[in-house]
C-alpha cells in the first residue's frame, strides 16, 4: 500500500467521527466537499460547515462554539493549514473554557 492520500485521510476522519457520534466541523477547501460527501447524512445536524461562503477560519471558532454547547460529544475540526492560521488564536479561548482535548495537525 502506498502514501496515505488526502481523500483516504478524509474517508478514515469521517468513519471515525461516524462512528463515535461526534460534531463534524469542516473549514473551506477541499476538504469541506469531500467530508461532507463522506458523512452524507449518517449524523443529521452534526456537520457545521459555512456553507458556500468561503469563510476561511471559520472551523476553528465554530468547533468551539459546538464543543461548549454540547460538552457530551466529540468534536472533530477539519481544516487546512490556512484556516488553522487564521483562528489558531481561538485555542487559548479553549483552553480557559477547557474544551480542547486534543489538537492534531
Amino acid at each position: 500500500m502506498g502514501p496515505l492520500g488526502a481523500r483516504e485521510a478524509i474517508r478514515s476522519v469521517a468513519r471515525k467521527i461516524s462512528e463515535s457520534n461526534a460534531i463534524a466541523v469542516s473549514d473551506v477547501g477541499q476538504h469541506q466537499m469531500w467530508l461532507a460527501q463522506e458523512l452524507g447524512d449518517a449524523l443529521p445536524g452534526s456537520h457545521l460547515t459555512s456553507g458556500g461562503l468561503g469563510a476561511m477560519g471559520y472551523a476553528l471558532p465554530a468547533g468551539l462554539g459546538a464543543a461548549i454547547g454540547q460538552p457530551d460529544r466529540s468534536v472533530w475540526v477539519v481544516a487546512g493549514d490556512g484556516g488553522f492560521q487564521m483562528s489558531l488564536q481561538e485555542l487559548a479561548t479553549g483552553f480557559f473554557k477547557k474544551a480542547f482535548h486534543c489538537v492534531s495537525p
